[in-house]
């Protein structure tokens, strides 16, 4: 924070709204979500009064995941509706889809299914027209959870297999092994114990 009287000094308010944020990401990761939530609240209002809407919605984000992570589900999803009426304001495709798919997450967290496989496969279409494979994978994955925790084994199943493909096209080795995990669980949780050893193993 040596940088913040730097920047008041020289009256920089966009550096200053980007350094705001960049203090509340390293709050967040030393897990101190008061103290991020604080400066990331203050860096959106910095960049609303800039009319820099673009980054207003990418801290309005970032509020939105602190409230998730602190359980505030309903704040969180007031946050992330709110930033995808920015970026549809903006035309912004990938910030759209990356608020949906931030939506799903929080839908998903609190068993709405049906809301979270809506804004999963949204968030999906637009990946996809966007040839952004990495969040193709990664969102075929969560459809495929949601399907899991619903009990639907084969459409979980489904997803699980084209993600893991993606995922090996890509050598996301990490993405490879949670997908073998999550198809393990499956086989294991209708009683076809042999594959899934195979998979665990």
């Amino acid at each position: 924070q040596r940088a913040v009287p730097l920047v008041d000094e020289i009256g920089d308010d966009v550096l200053k709204a980007k350094l705001t944020g960049h203090i509340g990401l390293a709050y967040h990761g030393m897990g101190n979500y008061p103290k991020a939530l604080e400066h990331f609240s203050a860096s959106r209002d910095m960049f609303e009064a800039l009319g820099d809407r673009e980054s207003m919605a990418r801290a309005t984000s970032n509020i939105g995941v602190i409230h998730f992570v602190t359980g505030a589900y309903s704040e969180a999803l007031e946050h992330h509706n709110q930033v995808l009426a920015l970026f549809t304001e903006l035309g912004d495709r990938n910030g759209m889809a990356r608020a949906m798919g931030n939506i799903g997450v929080v839908y998903a967290s609190t068993g709405a299914y049906p809301e979270a496989i809506d804004y999963y496969y949204r968030a999906l279409a637009i990946h996809e027209e966007l040839g952004n494979r990495q969040l193709v994978a990664i969102t075929t994955d969560n459809i495929g959870l949601v399907y899991s925790y619903t009990g639907s084994s084969a459409e979980a199943l489904d997803h699980y297999q084209r993600a893991l493909t993606m995922f090996e096209e890509l050598g996301n080795r990490a993405g490879q092994a949670q997908l073998i995990d999550h198809i393990g669980t499956i086989h294991s949780q209708s009683g076809d114990y042999e594959s899934a050893l195979d998979h665990f193993d």
